[in-house]
């Protein structure tokens, strides 16, 4: 295997242990628990921007859902010549830590998480509707 499909393969299990990881820190002792959560939601959006950076190298290892024939022709392309925005990065940032929220809220298994997700999905858009308007 080479070692660019290797790198994917290690990107998609850290995100898997990654997810793991906050569905333990909601169900032990671990203070802060609301930060750590969203260090693991940050962490997840890196792993998301390396694999993109490499799908742009490397567009054979890109997944049939990424593929350009299945991409809206209206959505800018983002690459090392054409950043995103560092607005939009936060926006992105914000909304993947919504999103996991979102994700442990239904899957009801924890009830610390439930209370995490409904004290913090919240306070998460106002935070992205005011990065987002500030942008404008």
């Amino acid at each position: 295997m080479d070692n660019e499909k290797a790198l994917v393969k290690a990107l998609n299990s850290s995100s898997i242990f990654a997810d793991w990881a906050a569905q333990a820190i909601a169900e032990i002792p671990f203070e802060p628990k609301t930060q750590n959560l969203l260090e693991i939601a940050k962490a997840l959006s890196i792993f998301k921007g390396i694999s993109h950076a490499l799908y742009e190298k490397r567009p054979d290892l890109k997944p049939d859902y990424l593929r350009d024939e299945n991409r809206d022709p209206n959505r800018p392309v983002y690459s090392a010549d054409n950043p995103m925005p560092l607005h939009l990065q936060k926006c992105l940032e914000i909304t993947g830590a919504i999103n996991m929220l979102q994700s442990f809220q239904a899957i009801g298994k924890n009830q610390t998480l439930i209370e995490i997700a409904e004290r913090e999905i919240p306070r998460l858009q106002e935070l992205l509707e005011k990065t987002y308007n500030e942008a404008q």
